[in-house]
């Protein structure tokens, strides 16, 4: 089987015919005949093709990570674009399920698949972690990455919190991020684990060790709610302490892991202190957001209440609307719906600040298109991931399609009740349904030549030969270099 762009030197996106997918995930699953790049790169493009309209079914994107469960050595190139897919699948399902409780069943299924069998479980030595999904459970012997990897240096096997000498740099890389996300998605043993280091290192006032600090901050943060207040001003000290940017930045990131409601609003409001300077408010703000589910809706309800606050901090300097509007486009991609989050969000767009104006028109547009993309992910076989919303399961009327009928629909109906309870008009979806898949981003950026745009035109290109009939493949026209530099910022996740 030939891999389409292998290398990934081309900037544009594949798509393949499903039995195809199947067969690379299948195929990747050995190192021998999938590169780690090429993995990383079909991982990037089975998730991002997952937001078009007419393309890629979300369960493409979930069977690649599965493939990650066997393949024997740490690659960091691949298991990052995984975490970051897993993570914005679990924001999405959390989102949404502020409003619709029944997908917060889809949220604990897909914290389930990625914090494995330790999710109830008191921690083991050695911890290991991410098995749900990856490895047979049931299996005497270990498999999968985590389980099964061999990290020279380490006593046993799979990946854990203790740091020896010749780790492979992979590895050492792969660690915090896997641990984060194994606890954030409630791996307990994790999070145990997390807190009782941090709790020695404090008594002790001896330093982490740098690969696993940024981890057991957050983790601490994100522990027993009784000892909250104590682990808050203790990292808030260490924020206030750092010198260099990158150890502020850290443990400003830490504080965003609050996870119960009056601890949530406890962060935003230390946003407006002094002690957070002004350059740093936004992010603080952004990253308690992007956290999703109880924290997007606080972060939203604390803007709207406190838009006058934030903006007043920037005095007559400036430089308000750039900081601020940045932050809120950010967050607005997070958008699954038009509900309590959107109206908090015209009611921000709505005010004048110290005479600077947001840029409403632009980033109503970034949200509206969040609203719809996120949409399309969510139609587009999420469910299938996880457990069924009990709202959408098709009856036994004769106006309701039946799953035997048509299965790809994978028992969605989607009638105007589904409509209306995603926060869309069956009249958005049509006219993203007209567009060509190629002028869709899924970013939320505008790379095509509809009325409106502004951008460089997209085009679809066809594979001739021996592959015409199973690839796709997406090609942004013009300079390729300076639309990545436009949109990415330059770079490109391989």
């Amino acid at each position: 089987m030939a891999v389409v762009n292998a290398g990934r030197y081309g900037f544009y996106r594949v798509n393949y015919e499903p039995q195809t997918w199947e067969a690379i995930a299948e195929e990747a699953s050995s190192p021998d005949y999938v590169s780690a790049i090429d993995l990383a790169g079909m991982l990037d493009d089975s998730f991002h093709l997952s937001f078009s309209p007419t393309h890629l079914d979300a369960t493409v994107f979930m069977n690649m990570t599965a493939a990650l469960g066997t393949r024997q050595m740490p690659e960091y190139d691949p298991w990052v674009v995984a975490i970051g897919g897993l993570r914005r699948a679990r924001v999405l399902l959390a989102n949404l399920g502020q409003s619709s409780p029944q997908w917060l069943g889809c949220a604990a299924m897909l914290d389930g698949y990625i914090a494995g069998p330790e999710f109830t479980a008191p921690p083991p030595l050695p911890i290991r972690l991410l098995r749900g999904g990856f490895v047979d459970a049931s299996s005497e012997s270990p498999r999968g990455f985590i389980d099964a990897a061999f990290i020279p240096g380490q006593d046993g096997y799979g990946l854990t919190f203790d740091v020896t000498p010749g780790q492979p740099a992979g590895a050492r890389l792969l660690r915090p991020l896997v641990l984060l996300m194994a606890g954030e998605a409630g791996n307990l043993g994790v999070q145990r684990t997390a807190y009782t280091m941090w709790g020695s290192a404090r008594k002790s006032r001896m330093a982490l060790h740098p690969d696993v600090e940024e981890a057991v901050t957050a983790l601490a943060v994100l522990g027993d709610a009784s000892e909250f207040t104590l682990v808050l001003d203790s990292v808030k000290t260490q924020y206030k302490t750092a010198t260099s940017p990158e150890k502020r930045a850290m443990y400003l990131e830490a504080l965003s892991y609050a996870q119960y409601t009056d601890d949530i609003f406890s962060v935003l409001q230390y946003a407006l202190s002094s002690e957070v300077p002004v350059e740093e408010m936004p992010t603080l703000i952004a990253a308690v957001g992007r956290r999703g589910g109880n924290s997007f809706a606080a972060a939203w309800a604390f803007l709207s209440q406190n838009m006058g606050a934030i903006m007043a901090r920037y005095g007559s300097n400036g430089g308000a609307a750039y900081s601020v509007g940045r932050m809120l486009d950010q967050l607005a991609q997070l958008l699954v719906e038009d509900g309590a989050e959107m109206a908090a969000m015209r009611k921000v767009l709505s005010g004048s600040y110290n005479g600077e104006a947001l840029d409403s028109f632009t980033l109503l547009r970034s949200a509206n298109e969040s609203v719809i993309t996120n949409g399309v992910w969510l139609t587009n076989g999420a469910t299938q991931i996880t457990p069924r919303p009990a709202s959408r399961i098709a009856t036994d009327r004769p106006d309701r399609q039946r799953p035997e009928d048509n299965p790809d629909l994978d028992d969605l109906v989607l009638d105007d009740a589904y409509y209306e309870e995603m926060g869309i008009s069956r009249e958005d979806v049509m006219e993203q349904l007209a567009w060509d898949p190629a002028d869709v981003d899924p970013e939320s950026y505008d790379i095509g030549d509809r009325p409106g745009s502004s951008h460089r035109p997209g085009s679809r290109q066809l594979l001739q030969g021996d592959d015409a009939d199973d690839v796709e493949v997406q090609q942004p026209m013009g300079n390729s270099s300076s639309w990545a530099d436009d949109r990415f910022g330059g770079e490109w996740v391989a």
